[in-house]
């Protein structure tokens, strides 16, 4: 094949003939008798074979590719803080009962991209739900899409769990464009429109308390060994001082960080356009507080109060409980 756009071909293995119209049509079945892993190859082995006797089956509902790790590392595909995250072999279950031509032009596609020196990116996107073709624990969240990576960082449910932090907040604070909301005091979003938006409120959110924990976690630190009691030691570290004089400067970036994720969101997804319910109020505010912002706090906090959207949950008035807690300690 040539080159399109100057670019080359995707790496795959599958022909023109292997997918099309005829090929590996309608939900392919999944053989469960295979309980444990098989490599990718010999699943595209054995899964053509059926689709040229007429009626294809997917072998396995477990497969493993191979990362070819150490070419991932030289492409840059993993971030510094995961490389001794990143594994051999990626391993995954199909939950559901089939498998169509599109999944397995996509798990071709990554083992032959892996082999080749991973030199195409691959990103994901949803609309709606995490339905990642059983692959959630190797997709890290940037921003308004996911990288696929050789880390297993987990899921949260049943999203991803990992997050390149300093991407993200690149993207959130730097790169992204905001609808212009802040500009049209009429600007209307309705239920579909206002996913989006509401996602990065959420994200921002996210991204501000885990650079909040940090700033907790110091600061507790801190406040007990100032007052001459014996904190334990910290990972990666001799003494809980050696802790406190290396990451002082860490932590006072972080916590300017987690303000300007904070500040973004509050300036480019302001009310009454974009709807803020009770509880991202109560946590906007909290976290404000948690960061030593207290009148910044006030003001999502006392909107939290005033609010209609959603009901005062549990969750919502134990929030609203701390930032009270909060306020009356700043002015004590």
């Amino acid at each position: 094949m040539g080159t399109i756009l100057s670019l080359e071909p995707l790496p795959m293995t599958l022909t023109k003939k292997d997918l099309q119209t005829g090929s590996l049509e309608n939900g392919i079945q999944i053989n469960r008798a295979n309980s444990g892993y098989m490599d990718i190859d010999e699943a595209m082995v054995k899964v053509l074979e059926t689709n040229r006797a007429g009626s294809p089956v997917w072998p396995s509902p477990y497969i493993s590719i191979p990362t070819y790790k150490s070419k991932a590392i030289d492409a840059g595909i993993v971030s510094q803080v995961d490389l001794e995250k990143a594994v051999d072999t990626i391993r995954f279950g199909i939950g559901k009962s089939y498998v169509t031509k599109g999944d397995i032009l996509l798990y071709n596609y990554i083992a032959e991209n892996a082999k080749s020196g991973w030199k195409r990116p691959l990103y994901f996107t949803a609309v709606s739900g995490y339905n990642f073709n059983g692959l959630n624990d190797y997709l890290q969240l940037e921003g308004l899409v996911y990288k696929f990576v050789p880390v297993n960082g987990g899921r949260s449910g049943s999203a991803p769990a990992n997050v390149n932090r300093e991407k993200l907040y690149d993207n959130l604070v730097n790169k992204y464009k905001y609808y212009g909301m802040k500009e049209n005091k009429n600007f209307f979003l309705d239920d579909k429109a206002s996913y989006v938006p509401m996602q990065m409120q959420q994200w921002g959110y996210n991204l501000a308390m885990s650079y909040a924990s940090q700033v907790t976690n110091y600061e507790r630190y801190k406040k007990a060994y100032d007052a001459g009691q014996n904190p334990p030691s910290v990972a990666g570290y001799a003494t809980v001082k050696e802790y406190l004089d290396s990451e002082a400067d860490a932590t006072e970036k972080s916590r300017a960080k987690a303000l300007q994720v904070l500040d973004k969101m509050v300036e480019e997804l302001p009310q009454p356009q974009m709807v803020w319910n009770r509880e991202v109020l109560a946590e906007f505010g909290l976290t404000y507080m948690i960061l030593g912002e207290t009148k910044k706090g006030d003001n999502p906090t006392d909107d939290s109060k005033k609010s209609t959207v959603n009901p005062t949950t549990p969750a919502t008035k134990d929030k609203l409980k701390k930032t009270e807690k909060k306020k009356e300690k700043s002015n004590s």
